[in-house]
C-alpha cells in the first residue's frame, strides 16, 4: 500500500481525526532519519503510510490510482500525453528531475487551465533540485 502526495479525500468524522492525530506525531517524532533526502525530518507520505499501518484506516482501495504519476512503474504510459491517459483524474508532476517531454505536457496543461479560469502566471516546473538545497547531490 503507498500513498504519495497527490491528492487524498478524507471525511471529515472522529476515527479520520484519529488518524491525523498518529500521522502528526510520526512526522513530528520520527524514528527514522531521512537526512539526505527530506533535510533532517522524513517525507509527509511515509508518515501517513506508518500512520495506515497503525490504524488500519485507509484512505482508498488498494490499487486505485486516481492521478497519474509518472514514477509508478508505469512504462507504457510514459511517452503518453494527458488526453490519451483515461482513467485518471488527475496529472502528477515534480520530482527531483523531471523530463523534457513531462515538463512539457504539465506547462501546457497549467497554461490552458490557467487561460480558462482567467488567471495569470501559471506554475512553471523546475526540478526540485535546482530550488532545494538537500536534494542537489541526489
Amino acid at each position: 500500500y503507498k500513498i504519495y502526495g497527490e491528492f487524498l479525500y478524507f471525511k471529515k468524522n472522529k476515527t479520520i481525526a484519529s488518524y491525523f492525530k498518529k500521522v502528526k506525531e510520526i512526522y513530528n517524532s520520527p524514528k527514522v532519519f531521512c537526512h539526505d533526502f527530506a533535510n533532517g525530518s522524513m517525507t509527509d507520505e511515509l508518515a501517513f503510510q506508518i500512520a495506515c499501518m497503525l490504524t488500519k484506516i485507509y484512505p482508498h482501495q488498494d490499487d486505485f490510482t486516481p492521478v497519474y504519476n509518472r514514477f509508478l512503474g508505469y512504462a507504457t504510459l510514459l511517452r503518453k500525453y494527458p488526453f490519451e491517459l483515461e482513467g485518471y483524474y488527475g496529472y502528477s508532476i515534480g520530482g527531483n528531475r523531471t523530463d523534457a517531454f513531462q515538463k512539457n505536457n504539465y506547462n501546457i496543461l497549467a497554461k490552458h487551465y490557467f487561460a480558462k479560469l482567467s488567471l495569470s502566471n501559471p506554475y512553471q516546473v523546475e526540478d526540485k533540485r535546482t530550488f532545494l538545497p538537500e536534494r542537489m547531490k541526489l
